[in-house]
Formats: structure tokens, sequence, C-alpha cells
């Protein structure tokens, strides 16, 4: 049984991240230098790129912190400042609490590519470049595609004051998978930070009206396990302004990390397909003669899986244990599950009736609610979910009578299940306004459904 529901849920039980892009996706530009400070454009954020040196002129950023960053007030809390620029963006104690300057979030120089040692951490930032003043970041989320032969995810900080969203210290809700733990969705025993994809996302409930301009999405530790090159690519990049509005993301960059050897001379450049165009200069570097190697394939030392009511940790860490063998593996890639279309009834039988359901309730249980916002989430997330056993699987194919075959739990008919219809069934239970969809059922009527 379950514990009793109500509005106060949302914040309980669901972390909706509002979400939803105009996204191009071009092929990856693993060798391109970027300069960020494209310029403002409304409605539009022009460049969401991985860079892969944080700590290159100028310095990635976000708010100072902490004790180290801001001082000791003598109670072992952080002081107002240290007087110093600790985080190298020209501003001394910027978002220091209670000090003089207000927090600065900067971007760099984008580095697509550096050579790092094998099986040394290091740290690159997802960034975005950049937000008008009227539209301020509510919410984001990207999938990062990579080859676990080369390369392993190890942490993800996508909340600390370091981040865009959480240098004014109210600190956003991360909804990330978590790296050391195996998803639910797969079951295939091998953690997310060895699986080659895993999502990063996070949304903010608090004030957002200072939440605009460039900054770092997240900060991702990696570590190079194989000699070679992995393609770091961001796939399904959403970004949303209140309420539930879409930002058009404009052009999207991925990276390469190189493992003890050098990286790859540039051959391409970033093509934007419009609103602001980002400044590109191609870092040519000398081609050297590479003799390839068999790849190793790497058995990841199992990890206990978390049990599935605790939500994903950000920080979580994990140590794979890479074991060669003889023999190359292949690059993964992800994947797209086409979507099914339902069976028709035969001419001249009868239709089964089906279970009358409420739109929105996607675990069956009730009516439409704020956990059922949850377990759109979770599947997002590759978590497991809970619903009751006559329930549709969430991302079957369902025929809704009287409002033609849709995706359980695809409450907006977007195609496909995603943290935006975790936000739709969430207004509903706000009692917010949810505009109607032409050919979709509204949202909280009962259909039948079968």
């Amino acid at each position: 049984m379950r514990a009793p529901r109500s509005i106060a849920g949302i914040f309980l039980f669901a972390l909706p991240i509002i979400l939803a892009s105009g996204l191009v996706l071009f092929g990856r530009q693993a060798f391109d230098t970027v300069s960020a400070s494209h310029g403002a454009i409304p409605g539009l954020v022009s460049f969401v790129s991985i860079d892969m040196d944080p700590n290159s002129v100028g310095r990635n950023g976000g708010a100072e912190f902490g004790t180290g960053q801001c001082g000791d007030d003598g109670f072992g809390s952080p002081d107002v400042g240290n007087g110093i620029d600790e985080d190298f963006d020209g501003v001394k104690d910027d978002g220091c609490p209670g000090g003089l300057n207000a927090y600065v979030t900067t971007v760099g120089t984008i580095q697509p590519c550096i050579q790092k040692a094998l099986n040394t951490n290091y740290v690159v930032d997802i960034t975005e470049d950049e937000v008008h003043p009227s539209d301020n970041l509510e919410g984001w989320q990207a999938d990062l595609i990579f080859d676990p032969n080369y390369v392993n995810v190890i942490a993800i900080n996508d909340s600390s004051p370091l981040t865009f969203m959480g240098a004014d210290l109210s600190g956003p809700t991360p909804f990330s998978s978590n790296p050391a733990a195996d998803s639910a969705a797969d079951m295939d025993a091998i953690p997310e930070g060895l699986d080659g994809s895993l999502t990063i996302a996070a949304a903010d409930f608090g004030s957002v009206t200072t939440q605009f301009g460039e900054g770092i999405l997240a900060r991702v530790t990696l570590r190079n396990i194989a000699a070679g090159t992995s393609a770091l690519d961001l796939s399904a990049v959403k970004a949303s302004k209140p309420v539930n509005t879409a930002l058009t993301i404009d052009n999207v960059q991925g990276a390469t990390a190189a493992g003890g050897v050098t990286c790859p001379s540039a051959t391409a450049t970033a093509t934007p397909t419009g609103g602001a165009s980002p400044t590109v200069t191609v870092t040519p570097t000398p081609t050297p003669t590479v003799t390839p190697s068999i790849a190793p394939t790497v058995t990841p030392t199992e990890t206990p899986t978390p049990s599935s009511g605790a939500s994903p940790s950000p920080g979580s860490s994990l140590t794979p244990t890479p074991t060669p063998t003889s023999s190359p593996s292949p690059t993964l890639s992800p994947s797209s599950t086409p979507t099914p279309t339902p069976s028709p009834t035969p001419a001249g039988q009868t239709p089964t009736p089906g279970a009358q359901l409420a739109w929105g309730n996607v675990d069956c249980e009730g009516d439409a609610d704020s956990v059922d916002a949850l377990q759109d989430l979770r599947f997002v997330a590759r978590l497991e979910v809970s619903q009751a056993p006559v329930c549709p699987p969430i991302g079957d194919v369902v025929e809704v009578v009287g409002a033609s075959p849709h995706m359980w739990g695809d409450v907006d008919c977007g195609g496909g299940v995603d943290s935006l219809d975790a936000l739709r069934i969430l207004r509903h239970v706000a009692r917010l306004p949810n505009s109607d969809i032409a050919g979709c059922p509204r949202m909280g009527e009962t259909y039948e459904v079968r």
C-alpha cells in the first residue's frame, strides 16, 4: 500500500525536469576550439558543448563556496569571503554568503579534445552559451554517449554552486543517473558509468530570475581505461524556461577523450543551423603515425544495486577493474526503439473491453497524481517503476478508445515518454492549466484503454 498522496507530493515524490527543445545535432566536432560568449537571443541557447579542459583560459566557473573558498566564519560555515579570487573569474569572493559580490558564471574557450594518462580521473564540463535575460533557465537534460571500452564515467556534479543553476546557492534538484549503479531498465549488471550512455539532468523549483547568461550545466568526472580515443556525444539535449516553455538549442558539440594517445587533428568545422553564429577557430595538431592495437574489453566490477526506491546520487563514484582480453569490442552507440503499432481488431469480431483509466494515471492506481509523474521520470532515468498488475507497461502503445492509439505514459502525445510528461501530470495535480493537444486524450479524463 502506498502512502497518501497530495499536491505536496509534487516535491516529495517527483522531480519534474521542465524541458523541451528544438534540437539540432550535427556531426561530432572533436577537433574545433570554440570561443564562448556568442551573445544572447530570446528563446534560444546558441551552443551546448563539452569542454575537455575546464581550467583553460578563460576559466569555466560558478560561485565561490565552502570554507575553502569563502573562509570560515568561526563556526565551521562559509564566511563572506577571504579576499582571494579562488575560481579565477576576475571577481573576488563572488557568491560567498553575505559577501559584497554577487556570483559570476563563466565559460572560457571550449577544448573538444585533451590527452590524458590512463587510469587517472579528470573532469570535463557540459556548458551552455547562453541564456537570454528574458528567459532564465529552469531545467535541462542530456544523454551522454561514450565508448566504455576506452572511457568510464566516474561521477557527476550537476547541482553544486559551481554549476550555472546552483550558483545562486538555492540548489537545483538533480536527476542524473548514478554512474556507480546499474539501471533497473536494462538489468545487465553493469553500472551506468560503464554502460555507454547515461542521463544528466537537473531542475530548479525555486526562483530562477537570475539564471541567465553562460555557465557550467554539469561537471563530469571521467577516467580513460585503455589507449585510444572515445567520442563523447550529447544526445536528446533539452532545456526550458518558466513555465514549461521550450528553449531552442541551436548547436550541440561533442568532444573526444584521448587516453594515452594524441588528439586527432582538425578535419571539420561546426555549422550552425540558425540563430547566433558561434566563433570557431580550428587549431591543427600534428598527425602522428599510430600503430593501432587491439582494444581491451573492460570487465567491470559489479556494484550492488541500490534499492529501487533510492534516488540517484550525483556525487557517487566507482572504481572499475579493467581486464584486457585479446578480442576487440565494438563501439557502443545509442539505439532508438521504434514505436510499435497496435494490431487492429479483425473485422466481424467484438473488441475485448478495456480498463477504465484516467489519462495520466500512469501506475493505474487511484487518479493521476505526483506518483504517476515519478513513475514517468523513473522510466526516463531507466530506473525500476511500480505499477498495478493490470496496468499497461510504460512505453507500450495502447488503444485509447475515442482518442486513437497512444504510448502509455506519453501524456502529451509527443511521441515518447519524457520529463515533459511528468510536468504535465504535476500541473494537473496542482490545478494549473494544461493546454489541449489535438488528437491527445485530456489530462485526468477517463478513457477505455485496451
